[in-house]
């Protein structure tokens, strides 16, 4: 990979001739901004840090590198994989990462059909932010879903997937620009710096339309089925499709698409603890029913009371900016 890093102000590093330098020329209790999450860690734990939680190796030739997008990661295993033993086209290599993952599970035979959000970057915990990271790492994957279009891209103002620290500094400057009152009460304005985990009001980013959609299982098999079928009809009509964000008491999952059963739905999601190297191998083996043990969750285990979903609807025209400050009939929906 081509991913280059900057340190003391003038010269930049690849990841390992990054890592070399600063254990050389920085003092071992000095505390380092990760390049990759922004995390604070000091000198002599940033290796174990970013070899640990950042680092993908491949499984081909060994090589090692550092990347946010799924998509990249994927495309490169491929394309190393076309010169192995086993021989691949590059029509295959470029293949979307969604379209693979559907195109296991569909070999699966209790499986109708299977229908994904379009774009998949799939961002993990690490054990910098690990307690309170899921709602960034869910926010994370939904913004770098987006910047694969042109018009989102625009709208969110900014080129590539934002760390914790700059979603944190992006949700203050939203409260103070009056969006999201009730969030900003309950934070006090303060998030920079902080290890509190965000809910799922916390990530509607300027001139980006989003919808919540609050759901209480009052009956259990009737809400279970409700919240299942508002979310197949949102796949099933947003084109293209992007993942959703599914919160839950003390814990958030990005949802990536759903999938019909013999006599049943399921969802698609990705979990944050989960680590993306999984699907990888499960792809690369061509492991349909790993993929489906690591993604799939039943309808019938979606037993919290309550939920809450954060959907992508567009973006914002300038007339209706002011309406999505506070969450409103505009941009809420209860089930």
């Amino acid at each position: 990979m081509a991913e280059k890093y900057l340190c003391c102000g003038k010269n930049w590093f690849e990841p390992m001739k990054w890592l070399d330098h600063v254990e050389v020329l920085h003092h071992f209790t000095e505390v380092l901004s990760c390049p990759y999450c922004a995390n604070g860690v000091e000198v002599r734990n940033i290796r174990s840090h970013i070899t640990d939680d950042h680092l993908i190796r491949c499984d081909f030739h060994g090589c090692l590198f550092i990347s946010e997008s799924f998509d990249i990661v994927q495309r490169h295993f491929s394309e190393v994989h076309q010169h192995s033993s086993t021989s691949q086209t590059p029509q295959e290599a470029s293949v979307p990462v969604s379209e693979n993952i559907a195109s296991l599970l569909l070999s699966l035979p209790d499986v109708k059909s299977v229908r994904l959000a379009k774009h998949l970057v799939l961002h993990k915990i690490c054990s910098g932010d690990r307690g309170y990271g899921c709602g960034y790492r869910n926010a994370q994957n939904i913004v770098s879903s987006l910047l694969f279009e042109t018009e989102y891209r625009n709208a969110l103002g900014f080129n590539a997937t934002p760390s914790i620290k700059e979603i944190q500094t992006d949700i203050e400057k939203a409260w103070a620009h009056g969006f999201d009152p009730v969030g900003a009460a309950h934070f006090k304005g303060r998030l920079l710096g902080s290890k509190q985990w965000i809910g799922a009001t916390e990530i509607a980013y300027h001139h980006v339309r989003i919808q919540l959609v609050d759901i209480t299982l009052r009956d259990k098999n009737e809400g279970q089925k409700l919240m299942v079928d508002w979310i197949k009809r949102y796949f099933n009509s947003m084109d293209p499709a992007f993942p959703l964000y599914l919160q839950r008491k003390g814990h958030s999952i990005t949802v990536i698409g759903v999938e019909e059963v013999i006599g049943d739905s399921n969802l698609l999601v990705y979990d944050p603890l989960v680590d993306p190297s999984k699907i990888r191998s499960a792809l690369n083996n061509a492991s349909a029913k790993q993929l489906s043990l690591i993604l799939r969750l039943p309808q019938l285990s979606l037993n919290y009371k309550e939920y809450q979903i954060v959907a992508v609807r567009g973006t914002l025209s300038e007339v209706h900016y002011e309406k999505v400050k506070a969450f409103t009939g505009f941009n809420h929906v209860v089930l």
